[in-house]
């Protein structure tokens, strides 16, 4: 039985307007972020399947025991803000500050059963004074999660629709950039650092939406982040450089002349000097001796919205049968488009999900 597009008639529209300050970031304890300000969602929308196709379940929470048993799911054919506070899903005031995919090993084995219900996408902190260089444990806060079930009365292989986007709210950037005296240039950038991931009972990927190669943020390199003083951190005790982030082995590890910064344009976590009498770390000269730095394992938009890509269906609904989805939204601090102005900017994302009516 050959395989049909289901139309895109909208079923659900749950529109998440984060709008307005979602709280400060803390000078000086961000690996990625400098100065205080604010990273914001300014519309959130999910759309997904066919009315007489497709419901969307929310757990019911502790908080409100009048939505019934705790754990228990709730059915809808609609959802707003009302529902989704109501399940402790909404919340207007949450703060976005980067973290990172890096160590997923650590929550996700070769092994992992994708099906265990208490299984959820770990991030990992920012790095900060006293952290170590490497694994900072994970993040408990500063990103976005939604949980929901999803229950079909027919065979749906479901995956992400070409209309999804996340894109700069460039009206707002615009407004913030005259208010701050800042680029508006650098403020929509924040399109590149932003990231989505699916985590299903088939796969867990991480989707990086404004790229046409996804897969190419290195997790690891040289940072200013302690004292943040223009130059990279190093070691008091060796007056060498720090490696951060995830990689194989100190001992490839490469220091060199050649890797000295006298100069630089601007500022940046990422674009720091080198400090007088410190040995400087040599990343190129490192990979050469056989460092090995792991990378991010996203995927781009293209990849996720081809219909004739078996590989990017996220999950295959069979009828009357509850499939539990998780989407995270978060800031990836590695991606170097997460500069000190970025945590100033705003976006939108826009969620929709379609399919085809799955073969027998």
């Amino acid at each position: 039985m050959k395989s049909r597009i289901i139309n895109n008639a909208k079923l659900l529209t749950a529109t998440l307007a984060f709008i307005g300050s979602l709280g400060s970031l803390i000078v000086g304890s961000l690996a990625w972020f400098a100065s205080s300000s604010f990273l914001e969602i300014s519309r959130f929308r999910i759309q997904i399947g066919e009315p007489e196709q497709v419901q969307i379940g929310l757990k019911v929470p502790s908080s409100n025991p009048s939505l019934g048993n705790p754990d228990s799911i709730l059915y809808y054919d609609t959802i707003d803000d009302v529902v989704l506070k109501n399940h402790d899903y909404y919340n207007p005031w949450m703060q976005f500050k980067p973290v990172s995919s890096m160590f997923q090993t650590q929550w996700l084995s070769n092994d992992a059963d994708l099906s265990n219900p208490d299984l959820y996408p770990a991030l990992r902190q920012s790095y900060k004074y006293g952290s170590s260089q490497k694994d900072t444990g994970p993040a408990e806060d500063n990103f976005y999660q939604f949980e929901f079930f999803l229950k079909s009365n027919v065979r749906i292989d479901l995956q992400l629709d070409p209309s999804t986007y996340l894109i700069a709210d460039e009206a707002k950037n615009r407004q913030t950039a005259r208010e701050y005296g800042l680029k508006v240039g650098y403020l929509n950038r924040v399109k590149d650092a932003m990231r989505v991931s699916f985590l299903t009972s088939e796969q867990f990927v991480i989707w990086e939406p404004n790229v046409n190669i996804a897969g190419t943020t290195e997790f690891g390199g040289r940072l200013d982040i302690l004292d943040y003083d223009q130059s990279f951190d190093y070691d008091l005790s060796t007056n060498k450089e720090y490696m951060f982030g995830e990689y194989n082995s100190d001992e490839f590890l490469v220091y060199d002349e050649s890797a000295r910064v006298n100069n630089i344009d601007k500022h940046t976590t990422f674009n720091a000097l080198s400090a007088p009498g410190v040995q400087p770390l040599s990343i190129p000269l490192s990979k050469a001796n056989g460092l090995e730095i792991a990378k991010e394992t996203s995927v781009s938009t293209s990849y996720l919205t081809d219909f004739n890509n078996q590989n990017a269906v996220l999950l295959r609904l069979y009828p009357n049968l509850p499939q539990r989805m998780v989407v995270t939204v978060y800031a990836e601090g590695w991606d170097r488009d997460m500069h000190n102005d970025i945590n100033y900017a705003a976006f939108a994302l826009n969620l929709v999900f379609g399919g085809r009516y799955a073969p027998l």
